[in-house]
């Protein structure tokens, strides 16, 4: 993996960032989605701010724990591997704490062509486990990608799938945003 090396005060504008990027996708989220009802446009939208705020949220930590170097990805899981066990512990309990009913994956696939099939393909809903923190990541370790490029996968196959979760998106940057404001307060 590629590694990067920062000054390890540059944690304050990544997590700055990391903040702005999650706000930003809760307030189009309240004020465009409703009910399940999510024009595909704004949760591609939605799905790459909260991306790249948990992504910035890792590397924020990773700033500071490892002493300014983070790793170059955007894969969620990846960054998460390198994060030390005592805050992998504090994640998982904070998770612990949501009520996961309303953790579900929602398929959104546009069809775009004539050509295409005349229903929605039959993709399976992942079947992501969502009992852990480590779980939920897993379930969108690559979100930034697949929402930010996502019209370049039309092409390839006439259709594709976003599979979209508010309630997950919400519940992991608050997550990182409460702990990091702890493990500030403990530094």
């Amino acid at each position: 993996m590629s590694k990067l090396t920062l000054h390890p005060a540059t944690y304050i504008l990544a997590i700055a960032e990391a903040r702005t990027f999650r706000n930003t996708a809760i307030n189009l989220h309240h004020s465009h989605c409703r009910d399940r009802n999510i024009n595909l446009e704004y949760a591609l939208s939605i799905s790459v701010m909260f991306g790249f705020s948990i992504e910035l949220y890792l590397k924020s930590f990773m700033l500071i724990v490892h002493n300014g170097i983070i790793t170059k990805k955007h894969n969620l899981l990846e960054l998460y591997s390198e994060i030390p066990n005592n805050l992998v512990i504090d994640f998982e309990s904070r998770y612990q704490k949501y009520n996961k009913e309303n953790f579900y994956l929602l398929g959104l696939a546009p069809i775009v062509s004539a050509n295409a099939p005349k229903h929605k393909p039959s993709e399976k809903n992942p079947l992501f486990s969502l009992k852990t923190f480590e779980d939920a990541l897993s379930s969108i370790s690559n979100i930034f990608i697949e929402a930010r490029y996502f019209f370049e996968k039309i092409n390839e196959k006439q259709y594709s799938i976003l599979w979209y979760n508010y309630e997950i998106f919400n519940a992991l940057t608050e997550i990182l945003d409460s702990a990091f404001k702890d493990y500030k307060y403990h530094m």
